[in-house]
């Protein structure tokens, strides 16, 4: 029997906008809008409202006021992240 992760469409936008953000299709600064990204991925404000929020959550996009900010991840983010990687592979 095979098992079927049912997934949501806000995890679909949400995994998409993330890995356009550290893919760096977005860049650090870049204003995101409800409207531009469900015209975008073809989906209602939605889905792409609670991906946002869930990004917000993560420290990739910082809500100001009624713009959603690009954050990113800075290259001292990205050192961090290699060195705990780092770390763990040398304890796994």
């Amino acid at each position: 029997m095979a098992i079927t992760k049912v997934t949501s469409l806000a995890d679909i936008v949400y995994e998409q906008v993330e890995r356009d953000i550290l893919s760096g299709v977005y860049q650090r600064g870049d204003i995101l809008t409800e409207l531009k990204l469900s015209e975008r991925l073809k989906v209602s404000r939605t889905p792409v409202r609670e991906a946002l929020r869930r990004l917000e959550q993560d420290d990739l996009v910082e809500s100001r006021g009624k713009s959603i900010v690009v954050v990113g991840i800075t290259p001292e983010d990205l050192m961090d992240i290699l060195d705990i990687r780092e770390r763990l592979e040398g304890l796994a």
